[in-house]
């Protein structure tokens, strides 16, 4: 595996290279903060902020850099390995206008967001200069296609080619064209007011000796690396080097191309399709889903479980108004069985049942409570508008609505898949 290559790589190193934590306050872009990132409450996401390759040309021979990463961290209860690479196979498409002349890559995302769930998290990242040749071209065609095949927020699917993508690029690696410039590899850990703490901010490695240039003039600003003075730095071209950027996230804005979302639209339609039963059953595989998702933080999940419910509840009200609203209608016009498909009890009266039914199940007290406290305040989250049918479910409404609901709460945080029980119970009850 990749890994093997790496440790030969970093063996075959025979000096220390500049690498450092960039400190806060050489960070001259506004409202940066190097936040701790918390176990179990945020996300955190990656990105190569910047790479650059001094001699790009050298004895007639062109070359490529590449900058190549391998996270390691708890995800789905295992820990995972998640190459990825950086380089021109991103501009292919557009290679014919570029007519030779070298584009700078800039805040490119290298993982992300992932839910952390605590203990430790290593990272490697390596600058390599690649020799231009038809071999190379041809190999990033190929990676190309497949990396692009796969989104890498939706890490569930991302995995499905980690493995395949760690084993083609060290074969491609271990060519002797391709050569290390340097690399670093650091492990950052849960423990707050550790040197190590996992937490947001810039880490910069620069291809020259530790001595031979101090971390004191070094600074970031609009996310790249300038050396100099405070109030007279300019961008830093004297060394090779690489700036990545850990991002601390307290939510999501990619909730469309998770899984259960898709899982969500299919409620959708199925409810606008007037069979209430069957969006019922939905619901509940939605909800199921939603607790036992990978790719979301205990809160968030909790969080998501709630808004969906909620959210059910209010378009299944609207159905039934609109159908008193027009007692006339072809709709109406039907027998009792089929009318009972389309009439159920009210969101309120829906969630003070959830509410008992977490009772006789003997589910926690912190469920109960939460169930019913949106049973109590429903009036203030339907007049808030973001339950209304016009209103996409995208993630400025979702991130809206669950810190409103979230507001309303005073107990302890519920166990997920509890309160997924809860609301199947309820909904099951004949």
């Amino acid at each position: 595996m990749i890994s093997g290559l790496l440790d030969k790589w970093t063996r075959r190193s025979e000096e220390r290279k500049l690498y450092f934590r960039v400190p806060e306050d050489h960070v001259l872009d506004g409202n940066f903060a190097s936040v701790r990132i918390k176990p179990n409450a945020n996300y955190f996401q990656i990105r190569l902020a910047e790479m650059y390759l001094r001699d790009k040309r050298e004895y007639w021979r062109d070359f490529n850099p590449l900058t190549l990463s391998v996270s390691d961290f708890l995800y789905d209860t295992r820990r995972q390995n998640i190459p990825f690479f950086v380089g021109n196979q991103l501009l292919q498409n557009i290679r014919p206008y570029l007519d030779g002349q070298y584009v700078e890559l800039r805040n490119t995302r290298i993982l992300g967001p992932v839910p952390y769930v605590g203990d430790d998290v290593g990272l490697f990242v390596g600058l390599v200069r690649v020799q231009a040749s038809d071999l190379a071209t041809r190999f990033f065609n190929l990676l190309e296609k497949v990396v692009k095949a796969f989104d890498l927020t939706s890490l569930s699917r991302y995995l499905e080619i980690a493995k395949p993508l760690g084993e083609g690029l060290n074969s491609f690696l271990g060519m002797k064209e391709n050569e290390l410039r340097f690399g670093f590899r650091d492990v950052f850990t849960a423990e707050e007011g550790d040197a190590h703490c996992f937490r947001q901010g810039y880490l910069a490695c620069v291809n020259c000796a530790e001595n031979e240039q101090t971390p004191e003039f070094l600074w970031i600003k609009e996310g790249r690396l300038f050396t100099g003075t405070r109030d007279d730095c300019r961008p830093a071209a004297e060394h090779d080097y690489c700036l990545v950027k850990i991002e601390c996230l307290e939510e999501r804005s990619d909730y469309q191309v998770l899984p259960f979302y898709r899982l969500w639209e299919d409620v959708r339609a199925v409810l606008l399709g007037r069979d209430t039963l069957k969006a019922q059953w939905k619901k509940i595989e939605l909800l199921q889903a939603l607790a036992n998702s990978p790719d979301l933080t205990d809160e968030h999940r909790d969080a998501l479980i709630e808004f969906f419910t909620v959210k059910f509840l209010a378009m299944e009200e609207k159905l039934r108004n609109d159908r008193v609203r027009q007692p006339g209608s072809r709709g109406a016009a039907v027998s009792r069985g089929a009318l009972d498909k389309t009439v159920g009890p009210s969101p309120t009266a829906s969630l003070q049942e959830a509410a008992r039914a977490a009772e006789r199940a003997n589910l926690a007290k912190p469920i109960v409570r939460r169930l019913m406290t949106l049973s109590e305040n429903w009036n203030r989250i339907s007049q808030a508008g973001c339950l209304s049918e016009d209103r996409a479910v995208d993630a400025a409404l979702i991130n809206s609505q669950i810190a409103l609901i979230g507001k309303l709460h005073s107990t302890k945080r519920p166990n997920s898949r509890q309160l997924a029980d809860a609301i199947t119970f309820a909904t099951m009850r004949p």
